[in-house]
């Protein structure tokens, strides 16, 4: 069982890294294609298309490593509310882009112990997710304050909620499982991949934080704790 899951991990990593190549290929090719031609409505589904495979074989990539314990964090103590406010500062454009509209609202101050990158990396998954699932005209609000530890699980929380036209049915802690999507017919739509919310709860965890999801009404909300 665990010579299977250990080649499991290095088939993932290594389709992945096999993948890559081609993709650069291709969007190599569809660039010249677009000088020599011009764009067209063609031309941006393959950009598209391969960005979204593109972001989906680093994920994959990241999570086999998160599985090996390699993914080389470099934990130092960081301006927790700069890290988020500028990870989070993009959105603001991509959010109106996709008919929402995205509210923060940042502590002052807020320090951790963590890997800066990582944590952009969890604000820009969590506001992607928001952006992409939220109900059309919707706000999307975005918080971080200190808390106190809850059975050592991290002294601040990240809280991403939002509206959404319904709340998936049954455990929604499934939407953190690899590859889950609630809605097939609707990730397909708007490009999700099934991988984000892993790739985030992974990094609470490595931290030494948790990464949750609740539901009320028509709301959902996800709070990581690191």
């Amino acid at each position: 069982m665990v010579e299977s899951y250990s080649k499991q991990k290095r088939f993932i990593t290594d389709a992945s890294h096999e993948i890559k190549t081609p993709l650069a290929v291709i969007d190599a090719a569809n660039e010249v294609q677009e000088i020599e031609s011009g764009e067209s409505e063609w031309t941006q589904s393959i950009h598209e298309q391969v960005a979204r495979l593109t972001a989906l074989t680093e994920r994959l990539v990241f999570l086999a490593r998160m599985d090996e314990g390699s993914a080389g964090f470099t934990m130092t103590s960081i301006d927790l509310s700069e890290a988020v406010d500028k990870a989070a500062a993009p959105f603001e454009s991509v959010a109106v882009s996709r008919g929402k509209r995205l509210s923060t609202s940042i502590a002052c101050g807020v320090r951790a112990h963590a890997d800066a990158a990582a944590v952009a990396q969890v604000v820009e998954l969590l506001l992607d997710n928001a952006t992409r699932y939220a109900s059309e005209g919707s706000v999307i609000e975005l918080s971080l304050r200190a808390v106190s530890r809850v059975q050592g699980k991290g002294a601040t929380e990240l809280v991403v909620s939002n509206a959404v036209d319904e709340l998936p049915e049954g455990d929604l802690d499934r939407l953190f499982d690899r590859f889950y999507r609630a809605d097939v017919s609707r990730s397909s739509k708007t490009g999700g991949s099934g991988v984000g919310l892993s790739v985030v709860r992974a990094i609470a965890e490595a931290h030494g934080g948790s990464a949750s999801v609740c539901g009320h009404g028509n709301q959902i909300t996800f709070t990581v704790r690191l």
